[in-house]
């Protein structure tokens, strides 16, 4: 079985693949607990990017707020940071 990479299946989530190929994934995704998980993984890392663009918008408009302690903490946390 054919498994779709992570730039390919980055390619289906955000709809730049043409509708033949965007088909063949959508049936490929309904079979394919890998790749679903992949696909999920995607997702979440979506998610995680979106609220740490959010977190340091809003600590660059309040530079006064705890946002940007918060962030400095949870990235000190994190093996091998340089914060």
């Amino acid at each position: 079985m054919h498994h779709y990479s992570e730039h390919e299946l980055e390619k289906f989530r955000a709809g730049k693949m043409n509708f033949f190929y965007r088909q063949l994934c959508k049936i490929h995704l309904w079979h394919c607990a890998e790749c679903t998980g992949k696909l999920n993984a995607l997702d979440e890392d979506e998610l995680i990017l979106t609220d740490l663009r959010r977190s340091m918008t809003d600590a660059n408009e309040n530079p006064n707020d705890n946002t940007y302690n918060t962030l400095c903490d949870h990235f000190s946390t994190v093996k091998g940071s340089t914060i």
